[in-house]
């Protein structure tokens, strides 16, 4: 009996050795289309696999089964010729065997791929649904497609380089990309489609000046992303871009901007840090409701909407109103609970409209109080104790001495970078070193009312302005002139 149970015990570690083992196969074809031949009998016991010479959609279909219905899971191609130099559309994906048919997502085992060093393109969903954790994007890869990267759930190639040529990254390329932490974007990428990054886990995007265009929710639930920084070139901006990142502390638009998106950082539960550029006429609505922590909201003068809900659950403690405004959307302004001040430069009230989704509730309510000071124009107050929305409060201070607004995200004044100056009775700008041009500027009144903004080009510019005492701003610094 002992020596039955000795063999059996015998018999299960050999076939566990067996199992255990890696079967490698080395397979060198001739033409296109011969892969499975080559194999043999031993396309479904192969765990690494590499290929020498011409390979086409029909051999990528030969490693799909080997994965699918096999065990491989390594795949070194950095000696195959893949023809037209394109990992072909559905290379190694199957969707209707890997989701569609059956009742639970199947990931292709598939786990390391080594790509040769010619691939200038990587088509349609070519590698989606793998348990893909390592490959490499040649320095020659010039085009991705849609889906070329979609949920593979394990990639972990960190950081993740987009090589230079590449233009364009394809609507859901990358999306539930869940392991790798950094993205570096290359220079000649000019746009970001629909959904590309949505739902990765990526902690940093290295943005590079020349990018155009970003689509709606690109980077929607990106939920470790930290810090982003836009390009100035970025000016075609989407809906839902950056919603749902709920560890994003800082962002930063372009300054050419004239539209914040619909629900552009909505639910953006810790965004500290976010620049309202002079040039913004309209915030859409939802832009960044629900963003609990934003508390420095600085409105430009310009400003002229604010859509439905932008701002809902905020939580400034001052606000200021310029004299462009026009519209407040319903609910933009509730639940602004640590509110003390506003400050609301226009003669006429901004109209303050009904939210569209709870009837008979306005602008402001909720946990702000009744009772906080709004200071209006001289002359002004009882249009405002009368106008819909306003009536929430009842303490309203008329004045002509508003705070500053407009000028935000400045620093104190560096030395040897630029100079200003009165000179023939025009105001003069003098770019003297590490200022890259071509460089924004602002000139605000001693009371924070931007009179004039512009661009530099060259090292010196002259303004003509009447002379008295200005705060005027170049790129982030400011200097007094009087």
């Amino acid at each position: 009996m002992k020596k039955k149970l000795l063999l059996f015990y015998l018999i299960i570690c050999f076939n566990l050795y067996s199992n255990a083992q890696v079967v490698a196969f080395d397979a060198k074809v001739s033409e296109y289309g011969q892969l499975r031949t080559v194999l043999g009998e031993s396309w479904d016991k192969v765990d690494s696999l590499s290929v020498t010479g011409p390979i086409n959609a029909t051999d990528f279909r030969t490693m799909w089964e080997c994965a699918f219905y096999g065990k491989l899971s390594v795949l070194n191609l950095e000696n195959a010729q893949v023809e037209n130099n394109k990992i072909p559309d559905y290379a190694l994906s199957d969707v209707n065997k890997q989701y569609w048919e059956v009742d639970q997502t199947i990931y292709l085992g598939i786990k390391k791929i080594m790509l040769p060093d010619n691939i200038v393109e990587i088509g349609k969903s070519a590698f989606n649904y793998m348990q893909l954790e390592e490959i490499n994007l040649p320095e020659s890869l010039r085009k991705l497609n849609i889906y070329s990267f979609a949920n593979c759930h394990w990639l972990n190639v960190d950081p993740l380089i987009i090589p230079e040529g590449v233009i364009e990254i394809p609507a859901q390329c990358f999306v539930n990309c869940q392991n790798f932490k950094k993205l570096v974007l290359p220079s000649t990428l000019r746009k970001i489609k629909q959904c590309a990054f949505y739902n990765t886990r990526m902690e940093e995007v290295v943005f590079r000046e020349g990018l155009e265009c970003i689509e709606n929710a690109a980077f929607h639930g990106s939920g470790e992303l930290k810090k982003v920084l836009l390009p100035n070139t970025c000016l075609e901006l989407e809906g839902f871009v950056f919603s749902l990142c709920d560890s994003l502390k800082e962002l930063r638009l372009p300054d050419g901007i004239k539209k914040i998106p619909a629900n552009f950082a909505s639910f953006c539960n810790v965004l500290e840090k976010v620049n309202i550029p002079e040039n913004v006429e309209i915030i859409s609505d939802y832009a960044f409701q629900w963003c609990f922590a934003l508390k420095n909201i600085k409105f430009p003068e310009g400003l002229k909407t604010i859509g439905h809900t932008a701002f809902h659950y905020c939580n400034p403690d001052s606000i200021v109103f310029p004299e462009s405004l026009q519209y407040i959307g319903g609910g933009c302004c509730r639940y602004w609970k640590n509110l003390k001040t506003i400050y609301s430069k226009s003669l006429i009230p901004p109209f303050c409209d009904e939210d569209p989704d709870n009837s008979g509730v306005y602008s402001f309510g909720g946990l702000t109080s009744t009772d906080i000071p709004v200071y209006v124009p001289v002359g002004s107050a009882d249009l405002y104790r009368n106008a819909q929305g306003w009536s929430y409060f009842n303490n309203f201070i008329e004045t002509d001495e508003f705070p500053e607004a407009g000028i935000y995200g400045v620093k104190i004044d560096i030395p040897n970078q630029s100079k200003v100056y009165w000179a023939n009775g025009n105001l003069n700008i003098e770019i003297l070193n590490d200022i890259e041009l071509p460089v924004s500027y602002s000139v605000y009144t001693i009371d924070g009312q931007m009179i004039q903004c512009g661009k530099i080009y060259s090292s010196s510019c002259s303004i003509e302005i009447p002379q008295r005492t200005y705060i005027v701003q170049i790129g982030n610094c400011i200097k007094k002139v009087m």
